[in-house]
């Protein structure tokens, strides 16, 4: 991997770009935090080179090969996030799985277009390493859960009301009393007093 600061970035583009090119992903940093990754793409290369859009000729080692950027997209001790925030592509991978539209995963966390766009071209662009880390994740949250569920399970379950002193039965007796008051109250809010 090749890193180098953003300050430093436009005196450096023609060896990024050969970098990536040679197949050795490229990031560009600020304060050292990931903003840029430049990845290469292979697709099928023409035995000679070919006209580009512009009518100049490109290279036939340059032919299929585009550089993908995912200004939106970096990797942190939680692994890969949407820079900026706290959203995993985790959680963007858990929505998708229930096959929420993008927009409104893009809604619910409030996110930009070009936020969103970023977050779902990567996780295509490298869709079998974020399902395999996606994979990891899920595994660690369900070791994690039944962990803190065995830990608590005493102090989740309320206890019986036989096995509670006097006093915490006459507590406990009283409050159930006004739980059923409110509950009337919520069913009958016109309330029929006498």
């Amino acid at each position: 991997m090749y890193r180098v600061e953003l300050n430093h970035a436009k005196a450096e583009m023609d060896t990024m770009i050969q970098t990536a090119l040679d197949g050795e992903e490229v990031i560009i940093t600020q304060n050292d935090e990931p903003i840029l990754r430049l990845t290469r793409t292979s697709g099928s290369q023409p035995k000679q080179n070919r006209e580009s859009e512009d009518g100049s000729n490109i290279p036939s080692e340059c032919a299929g090969t585009s550089l993908q950027t995912f200004l939106h997209v970096a990797r942190t001790e939680r692994g890969m996030v949407i820079a900026g925030t706290r959203i995993t592509l985790y959680q963007i991978m858990d929505h998708l799985r229930a096959e929420w539209p993008w927009k409104m995963i893009r809604d619910t966390y409030n996110l930009t277009d070009e936020q969103i766009n970023d977050a779902m071209g990567y996780i295509n662009a490298h869709r079998e390493e974020v399902e395999a880390e996606y994979k990891l994740v899920l595994k660690q949250a369900a070791e994690i859960r039944a962990y803190w569920e065995e830990r608590n399970r005493d102090r989740l379950i309320p206890p019986a009301p036989e096995s509670l002193t006097p006093e915490k039965r006459a507590l406990w007796e009283k409050l159930q009393a006004w739980k059923e008051r409110i509950h009337q109250h919520d069913h009958d809010p016109g309330g029929s007093q006498h």
